[in-house]
């Protein structure tokens, strides 16, 4: 069996194949007895892989719960109330 890596346009591993023959294609390289990963790229001149890097994921905000939103949501309204007995409009003076 011959193990294939493929390449896209700019030399980066797109799929990794096991096949029964040997091939000639200029977006096939041979990888036999190598580790090679999806997203690695290859290097023409020195014909070896890097390793793909792969950016810290970017943190994501929590979704607030029911009850975080109905206490923010009396807030604004205990908030515009007090404002509007003190003959506050939009809170401004």
């Amino acid at each position: 069996m011959f193990k294939y890596a493929q390449l896209d346009s700019n030399n980066v591993v797109k799929g990794i194949s096991l096949l029964s023959g040997e091939i000639v294609a200029e977006d096939m390289i041979l990888i036999n007895d190598m580790d090679v990963v999806l997203e690695s790229i290859y290097n023409t001149e020195t014909g070896e892989f890097t390793a793909p890097v792969i950016p810290d994921p970017t943190p994501v905000e929590p979704t607030p719960t029911v009850e975080e939103m109905q206490a923010q949501t009396l807030i604004n309204t205990e908030y515009l109330i007090a404002m509007n007995e003190m003959g506050i409009e939009g809170g401004k003076v």
